[in-house]
């Protein structure tokens, strides 16, 4: 992604703690660019946000699978797209990807 795309993009929105039920979106792109380093994600829905910079490690790892799963073939080792749920839980950042939703076909 070019890098004026992110600008406008607002910051995902605070979540609240997981336990109380945390923010879920239904994720069909998680993207970053390299310099400067920042992250995003686009839902179903087509809203487009940049991720905080202390969810960085989580964006990183699930592009990372992804892609690995896409360049060996491994279907079902695809993560997106997917139902993911965003939170606080004991102080820290928390991203738990659900199985895709039933409006997305993988």
């Amino acid at each position: 992604r070019r890098r004026a795309e992110l600008d406008p993009a607002p910051l995902l929105p605070r979540a609240a703690p997981t336990a109380a039920g945390g923010l879920v979106l239904d994720v069909v792109t998680v993207g970053g660019t390299v310099e400067p380093q920042e992250y995003y994600l686009r839902t179903a829905q087509g809203a487009l946000y940049r991720l905080p910079e202390v969810a960085h490690p989580w964006a990183r790892a699930f592009v990372a699978s992804h892609v690995h799963a896409l360049h060996h073939g491994q279907k079902e080792g695809l993560l997106l797209p997917c139902t993911i749920e965003f939170g606080i839980l004991n102080g820290q950042f928390l991203a738990a990807a659900k199985n895709p939703p039933p409006t997305l076909s993988v």
